[in-house]
């Protein structure tokens, strides 16, 4: 070792000046690692503005002189080396350029300098090899511990694999991945990636390993052997790993990352439906103009689209009568950052509509600014409601205090809550006092007080609604019956708190239900007299049509036999029974009203005189009659045998109901007005004027007078408290006093007596004058001339064409309507006069008299029914009739008729 360094000291001295002169023109090499030199030169060339590529090209000799470094690099193969100095060198043909600089190269001084550089680094390397060996080694196993440790502690998975296999992981990627530092190496990455990313990654790492990619962050998902998969971003370069490239990766597991990401995402979008579909308007404003809005936001404010509302002025969109107030709560929001309360306000649509609506805001942050956020409500709808009740409350307390009814309501201490005017005015105690005080106590008498509160309480106790009659005392000093409808109240809890009553005056409400029993009863009654009037009119005109038939047969037969034979004195008798028959007859239609009325101007005092005598001669003995008759008495539209009748009925049952004792009887003439209380004693229902005047004519007599049933029943036909019999008089004066449109009134007490009062309206003074029948004398008239009998009795057709035939007439029978139209329409110019019934079946008398006149105008008809004229011809005015006979008649009466038609 001695003697080498002997050596070398003496070379060096020898060499000495060839370095000293050779030491400006020749380059020192500095002995270099080859990996490291390669990993130091890669950032050198970086660092001295060289090319990448260029870097990793660069080589290093060991050892040897300079000329042999200018002959590696003419060689062509490497254009660069690296200087003593670090500099990079360049070939360019001729010499070395570093940096920037031409170095002129002597082949002899380049070759000793580099002897010497290589001789003196020999030395040294043998001089401290050992001790920088040891050294190197140190700084090199501290160096791997420090960033094998820094790479295990790290918080980011760092691996390297090469050709799809791994080559290095650290704890952090080994523990995602599920596997140990023992057997990492050789594992298969594709299976550890999601199949989905499998062909993303071999592209990445195609780039990376082909191109020189550096790959940043970019997304993959893994999956490990238990299923579990994680998301990670990985940033991937190539690098040199034991003398070959490889990737090297750096990952970070963001799967909580993802889920974070993913969670605000569905919170993003959870809030974003919660608002764009809130029922309610979500707006936000800033710096004055509207910045955001949802869909009803949009609709409410009249706008389709988000441009139209967007950036106009929020002012714009308040009515002014609330601006000056909404400018105070935005400055007190953005102010004091503090929400502002709900409000109700009139805004303005975009339109120029109104509309009514809560809003509420609070202070926000939008887009780095400070806005207000406003959540609205259109609460128009709500507000006219509201505006509603209250008119609909106003009206309801005005009938309540208006109510002809009590209403009140009661907790369930009994204490009064409620109750309107009405009750109060009606019990006389003020509304004040009955609040407070307790009302059945302190308002009622003791026992309506028990049995009002027993009814509350049953109330209470069924908590159901009740009904019930109660007698209170009121104001006026009466006691008053009172319909109560007490029903249960309860809270929003369904809990019961009190009662709420109705209570309805049915004082007058009873009093009228019993007077229109009353009137029930009698109004039944009436319906029996009109329903036995009816048949009494049907039996009346039936028998009238026998008596038509046996008076004709009978009165042809007189007309054919002597008077002096025993056969006319039969006829005779025959004849006058009929006519009294007839007479029944004319009464039975008089009760029902369809009798015959001779209308004219009649005073009654005057008849009451006329028949004095005639009167008292009826009366029974000790039965004393006096007058008081008016002078002055008006005269009524009547007939004057019917009031006759009336007059005769009157005091004839008055001295019968003395059941012969003495008595007397009152006979009054005179002109009243019918009043209220005389309603009462009406008889029927006959239509009244309590204004107007009436003739009145009065009976009353001190006899036995009459129970309530018999008075009911006076007037139906056939009943009679006389002997048998009797019986149509009292319903036959009922007929006459309704054929005259008056009213009958009756009072009668058993044991006091009994009076009839009579009213009719005062007379028109229009008399019905009855045509004068001239009788004809002379036959000529009738020659050659047909009557047409049309009647669907047969016997009647019988009886009536032997007495035309008897008068010389000829004739034409038809048994119905149009069997008589038919003959007519066939013989019209023989035909003279028509004999037409009126009751007939399919087409009555009065439809046949139509048809008739539509064939001929002037057709001369006379019709016949055993009902009286103005019952049939009512309502019928035609002046072409020629006549009216009344069945039964003689046969004298037709030939008259008949006659005075013939001679016109």
């Amino acid at each position: 070792m001695k003697v080498f360094f002997i050596c070398l000291y003496l070379l060096s001295v020898w060499m000495l000046p060839v370095v000293a002169k050779a030491s400006a023109s020749h380059i020192q090499l500095q002995l270099k690692w080859k990996h490291q030199f390669q990993f130091a030169g890669y950032y050198m060339a970086l660092e001295n503005g060289y090319y990448r590529d260029e870097g990793l090209d660069v080589d290093i000799l060991e050892g040897g002189a300079g000329q042999d470094v200018l002959d590696f690099l003419k060689q062509g193969k490497h254009r660069y080396a690296v200087g003593g100095s670090g500099s990079m060198l360049v070939y360019t043909g001729e010499s070395l350029k570093e940096d920037g600089d031409w170095l002129e190269i002597d082949d002899w001084q380049l070759l000793g300098g580099m002897l010497f550089v290589l001789l003196l680094l020999a030395g040294l390397a043998l001089l401290y090899a050992r001790k920088v060996l040891r050294d190197k080694t140190a700084n090199l196993k501290e160096s791997e511990a420090m960033w094998r440790h820094l790479v295990d502690i790290a918080d980011v998975g760092i691996f390297i694999h090469r050709h799809g296999k791994m080559l290095f992981a650290n704890n952090y990627m080994l523990e995602r991945m599920e596997l140990t530092a023992d057997t990492v190496v050789g594992v298969e990455v594709a299976p550890y990636i999601h199949p989905d990313d499998v062909l993303l990654v071999s592209e990445r790492v195609k780039r990376v390993m082909q191109d020189n990619a550096v790959i940043r962050s970019e997304a993959v998902r893994y999956i490990v052997p238990s299923g579990r998969g994680f998301d990670v971003e990985i940033s991937s370069l190539r690098i040199m790993f034991k003398g070959e490239f490889a990737v090297l990766g750096v990952a970070r597991d963001v799967t909580e990352k993802k889920k974070n990401e993913l969670a605000l995402q569905a919170s993003e979008a959870q809030y974003r439906q919660l608002v764009e579909r809130s029922p309610d308007a979500v707006l936000v404003h800033q710096d004055g103009v509207w910045r955001f809005s949802n869909p009803v936001g949009l609709a409410m404010m009249g706008a389709t689209h988000m441009d139209e509302l967007l950036g106009k002025s929020v002012m714009a969109c308040v009515h002014p009568d609330y601006q000056k107030t909404v400018m105070e709560r935005m400055k007190k929001e953005l102010n004091d950052g503090d929400p502002v309360p709900l409000i109700e306000e009139r805004l303005i649509r975009l339109d120029g509509s109104e509309f009514w609506a809560e809003v509420t805001g609070m202070p926000i942050q939008y887009e780095g600014a400070v806005a207000s956020l406003l959540v609205v409500r259109d609460v128009t709808a709500k507000k006219l409601a509201e505006m509603k009740l209250r008119q609909e409350q106003q009206k309801m307390q005005i009938i309540l205090d208006n109510a002809p009814i009590g209403i009140w309501m009661i907790d369930m201490n009994s204490s009064i809550q409620l109750i309107n005017k009405g009750f109060c005015d009606l019990l006389g105690i003020s509304e004040q006092a009955l609040r407070a005080a307790d009302v059945y106590r302190d308002a009622l008498p003791d026992d309506v007080a028990v049995l009002c509160r027993a009814s509350d309480q049953a109330c209470m106790q069924r908590k159901q609604k009740l009904m019930v009659q109660e007698a209170i005392p009121c104001v006026d000093g009466k006691v008053h019956t009172f319909d109560m409808i007490k029903a249960p109240v309860f809270n929003d809890d369904g809990c019961m708190v009190g009662v709420v009553g109705l209570a309805i005056d049915a004082t007058q409400r009873m009093e009228a239900e019993a007077e229109k029993d009353r009137m029930t009863r009698q109004i039944e009654h009436s319906q029996r007299l009109e329903a036995l009037g009816v048949l009494a009119g049907g039996v009346a005109h039936d028998f009238n049509n026998i008596l038509a038939v046996i008076l004709g047969n009978a009165s042809l037969i007189e007309r054919k036999v002597s008077n002096d034979t025993d056969m006319a004195l039969y006829l005779q008798r025959i004849v006058e029974s009929s006519e009294k028959a007839s007479l029944l007859c004319r009464q039975m239609l008089e009760y029902s009203g369809q009798g015959k009325i001779k209308i004219e101007p009649l005073n009654l005092t005057d008849l009451s005189q006329s028949i004095v005598s005639l009167l008292e001669v009826g009366l029974a003995s000790g039965v004393s009659l006096s007058y008081d008759l008016d002078e002055a008495l008006p005269t009524i539209d009547a007939d004057e045998a019917q009031m006759q009748q009336i007059l005769m009925n009157l005091v004839i049952n008055a001295s019968e109901a003395m059941n012969g004792e003495d008595g007397h009887i009152d006979l009054k003439t005179s002109v009243q007005q019918i009043l209220p209380e005389d309603l009462q004693e009406v008889v029927g229902e006959p239509d009244l004027c309590l204004s107007d005047p009436y003739v009145c004519l009065q009976v009353t007599d001190n006899g036995c007078g009459m129970s309530d049933e018999v008075m009911q029943r006076i007037f139906e036909p056939f009943y009679t408290t006389k002997f048998t019999g009797r019986g149509l008089g009292m319903s036959a004066l009922l007929g006459i006093v309704s054929a005259h449109h008056g009213c009958l009134c009756l009072h009668s007490q058993q044991g006091v007596g009994t009076r009839f009062r009579v009213f009719f309206p005062l007379g028109s003074l229009h008399v019905e004058k009855t045509a004068q029948v001239k009788p004809a004398d002379d036959l000529a008239h009738r020659e050659n001339r047909v009557v047409l009998l049309i009647d669907d009795e047969e016997i009647i057709r019988e009886t009536v064409t032997a007495m035309l035939e008897d008068f010389g007439y000829d004739v034409m029978v038809a048994a119905s309507g149009l069997e008589g139209i038919e003959l007519y329409r066939q013989h019209q110019q023989n035909i003279a006069v028509v004999l037409l019934d009126v009751t007939m079946p399919q087409m009555n008398g009065l439809q046949c008299f139509q048809a008739l006149k539509e064939i001929n105008q002037h057709v001369k008809v006379f019709l016949t029914s055993g009902f009286h004229k103005d019952h049939v011809l009512e309502g019928v005015e035609d002046a072409s009739l020629a006549g009216f006979i009344q069945k039964p008649y003689h046969p004298e009466a037709l030939e008259a008729v008949l006659n005075s038609v013939m001679s016109v």
